[in-house]
């Protein structure tokens, strides 16, 4: 929040926060219930709440607080319930979001790495692009060379595109016996997959992301890896 600026009830919305969360927290500008409760529904605060117990003292906005306050309360939604909050932000932020099972899944994948809604475009964006193009210096693993990464990143490729099915049951051993082979460790492995994959140096479980996208653009996405790795 930037000091000194007027807020006004409908820019929480617009910044991710949820109704609930601004509640709990300006409920507690002020007042509070005892010492150690602080988490409570709206039908709790109508029942607890009273004026008698408001402070005379000039209150202080704890934006931290709300910051926590939200997280919780995003973390305590159902999964439906998040996704339909979350479509709006994809939506401004420019991504097309027609398919409502990909969105619930992508919520899931997101549920615990969110403090606000709005932050779903940046975290999550990638889930929802055609292509991404990721840092060629993210493609190579540490104290490894170009050459080194793209052998690795073929490797990839051929193994994922060969896998009998498509899931972390079946991937997970087999890219770890991969770096094994190469003399790598998996952290190389999957480093390189998640720079691929989306383009981010931090992101939901490399699983969670390679089946939400599906093999095929999973495969795309390693492809055009290797080709920004050959053009260094």
């Amino acid at each position: 929040m930037e000091a000194g600026k007027p807020i006004f009830l409908s820019d929480f919305g617009k910044m991710g926060y949820l109704p609930e969360a601004v509640v709990n927290w300006a409920a507690l500008i002020g007042w509070s219930y005892d010492d150690k409760t602080e988490e409570f529904s709206m039908e709790e605060l109508i029942e607890k709440f009273s004026v008698e117990k408001l402070s005379p003292a000039p209150a202080a906005l704890n934006f931290s607080k709300l910051d926590h306050f939200n997280g919780l309360y995003i973390r305590n939604l159902g999964v439906s319930d998040l996704a339909a909050r979350l479509k709006p932000f994809f939506e401004a932020g420019g991504y097309l979001v027609d398919d409502d099972e990909k969105l619930m899944r992508v919520a899931e994948a997101l549920q615990i790495r969110l403090a606000n809604l709005a932050e779903a475009p940046e975290k999550g964006g990638f889930f929802f692009k055609d292509k991404v193009t990721p840092e060629p210096e993210s493609l190579i693993g540490k104290k490894m060379t170009a050459e080194q990464s793209i052998e690795m990143a073929q490797r990839i490729e051929t193994l994922i595109a060969s896998l009998p099915d498509f899931s972390e049951e079946s991937a997970s051993q087999p890219l770890r016996d991969l770096a094994t082979e190469l003399e790598l460790k998996a952290g190389h492995v999957f480093g390189f997959l998640r720079n691929a994959l989306t383009a981010q140096m931090v992101s939901p479980p490399v699983f969670e992301t390679m089946e939400i996208i599906g093999r095929e653009k999973v495969l795309e996405r390693i492809r055009k890896g290797i080709e920004i790795l050959e053009k260094m």
